[in-house]
């Protein structure tokens, strides 16, 4: 059991950028990253998309805003997002509506940084008391 790789650990791991006991991303089931922007207009319907990958929080998926200033109003909602190859497959069919569309743009996280794509797509993060 000490060898068993929770959740938690796995949060953690990835916020410090490793994980314990020797065990790296690969030896889990997480192996998919996906860093999606959309646009505000759909933030909510992405939400409601989201929840029926991840039932317990995935209608909190797009709430951190982003705009070209960094300053509101919000334009577009962002998440970077570690999951299994079902869910990554899940969660592309249930956006593609919008991706078809363009106001939802999806990139591999394993290859970008979440940098480079707010970059390239000319978004910042709005910060908290930001106007």
């Amino acid at each position: 059991m000490k060898n068993m790789l929770s959740i938690e650990r796995v949060l953690i791991g990835l916020l410090l950028g490793t994980l314990w006991a020797g065990h790296s991303l690969a030896e889990t089931a997480y192996t998919k990253r996906l860093i999606i922007v959309v646009s505000a207009v759909v933030s909510s319907a992405c939400n409601d998309e989201s929840k029926k990958v991840d039932t317990v929080r995935g209608d909190k998926t797009f709430t951190v805003g982003l705009s070209e200033t960094g300053s509101s109003p919000v334009t577009h909602y962002w998440c970077n997002w570690v999951m299994t190859p079902e869910d990554e497959t899940a969660l592309k069919d249930k956006l593609k509506t919008w991706t078809d569309l363009g106001t939802v743009k999806i990139y591999d996280g394993n290859s970008v940084s979440p940098e480079s794509v707010l970059s390239k797509l000319g978004l910042k993060t709005i910060q908290e008391g930001a106007p």
